[in-house]
């Protein structure tokens, strides 16, 4: 089942269609939020969640390798981590959303708050100033 859902995920990616790729998975879980809220809690190796997270990484490897991406060789940050962390950040935003507001966020809601979230870094909600004195 999920391997379709992926698969379909990945041709809408390939068309420039990320978008919806994205609101398909969201959809997809909103179907059946409470099946995905308990399945969430099972744990270990081969769980739905680390399953997720593999196949958004390979996901999130497919926008990249189809978009110009501005990390350069030797930057603090690499190429195959910003692809686990944007996967790890996808999952976790999946798993928080059909969690704790599955009955109040819609899947259409819930994937406006990601793209907010992901759009938008602690300075540029807060502002530098302030981040500023948060860290000194």
């Amino acid at each position: 089942m999920w391997e379709d859902v992926f698969s379909s995920a990945t041709e809408l990616v390939k068309m420039n269609m990320a978008r919806s790729a994205l609101e398909m998975i969201f959809k997809k879980i909103a179907v059946d939020k409470e099946y995905y809220a308990r399945v969430f809690e099972v744990k270990g190796q081969n769980s739905f969640e680390d399953m997720l997270y593999h196949n958004i990484c390979n996901l999130v490897r497919v926008v990249v390798e189809r978009n110009p991406i501005h990390i350069k060789e030797g930057e603090i940050i690499s190429k195959e981590t910003f692809l686990q962390y944007e996967a790890m950040t996808l999952v976790n935003g999946i798993k928080y959303w059909i969690s704790k507001h599955r009955n109040e966020i819609s899947a259409e809601e819930a994937v406006k708050f990601y793209e907010f979230l992901v759009s938008h870094s602690l300075i540029d909600i807060i502002g530098q100033d302030t981040m500023d004195k948060v860290i000194n």
